[in-house]
């Protein structure tokens, strides 16, 4: 009985490990199409379908390694492959997290972007304009770079959240991790590390909208964070992860293993 339980939960798991993978792939070539002539309503649809469906099956797999994992304590077979299915599920994560931290770059990038384009636009004056036409063209400018900033503001706060869903996640990994004592050690280590890489992810998103706060006037008082926290997590740039185009992890400004520049590098 447990055996036919134990095979069905590795079935759905597996199943949903692949479609997460797939979505990984997806969700990598719509980011990279963040800022870029490409990115349009339709784009960012997509993104926002794909993130969504990635969080309810990684909360639904999560589920079901909750339910797998007691079989595994007698029986061998059924051990073997939770152990195999926890790695991958945790693997996919890390490569999800990974696109969602590039993708929180390349919004805030476009934010800083638009922001100065806004900027400059308004040092213009519209009353310089002499002719209506010019000066109702560039007060339409003003409101679509104004909209835009929102959006991508907004889309930066869905990228926090969705990155403390995967947190919670991990957590919840970890716990039955502890409470499985006999597992593998290096499941533990792998909820460990990647415990650690989301809570960067996390607060390199707080600190793209603190930027953005801090160059706009268009946000409430209440979504951004303090001076106080800002300037605390400047301090800590240095200790960012790997850019997340590989999966070395390494703490430093440049990666030695995928050669790109991190995220926060010079």
């Amino acid at each position: 009985m447990e055996l036919e339980q134990g095979n069905t939960l590795i079935h759905q798991i597996t199943s949903n490990i692949q479609q997460l993978n797939q979505n990984v792939q997806n969700l990598n070539v719509i980011v990279e199409k963040i800022g870029g002539p490409d990115d349009t309503d339709t784009t960012k649809n997509s993104m926002s379908t794909l993130v969504q469906n990635s969080n309810f099956l990684s909360k639904s797999t999560s589920s079901l390694i909750k339910k797998l994992v007691p079989l595994s304590s007698d029986n061998r077979q059924i051990r073997v492959q939770s152990e195999r299915l926890m790695n991958e599920y945790m693997a996919v994560l890390n490569r999800l997290q990974a696109a969602q931290r590039k993708a929180a770059f390349k919004e805030k990038a476009q934010i800083k972007t638009v922001s100065v384009e806004d900027e400059i636009l308004s040092s213009q004056g519209t009353y310089k304009v002499e002719d209506d036409q010019s000066r109702m063209q560039l007060q339409q400018q003003h409101r679509v770079n104004l909209n835009e900033i929102k959006e991508r503001q907004q889309a930066l706060s869905q990228l926090e959240s969705d990155i403390g869903d995967v947190n919670q996640i991990f957590k919840d990994l970890a716990m039955i991790v502890h409470d499985q004592g006999e597992m593998v050690d290096s499941i533990e280590a792998n909820v460990e590390h990647a415990s650690i890489y989301v809570e960067q992810g996390h607060q390199h998103v707080s600190q793209a909208l603190a930027i953005y706060c801090a160059g706009t006037e268009q946000v409430d008082k209440h979504d951004c964070l303090s001076d106080q926290e800002y300037n605390s997590s400047e301090e800590d740039s240095d200790e960012e992860l790997c850019c997340g185009y590989c999966d070395c992890y390494e703490r430093l400004r440049h990666c030695s293993k995928c050669q790109q520049v991190c995220y926060n590098g010079d």
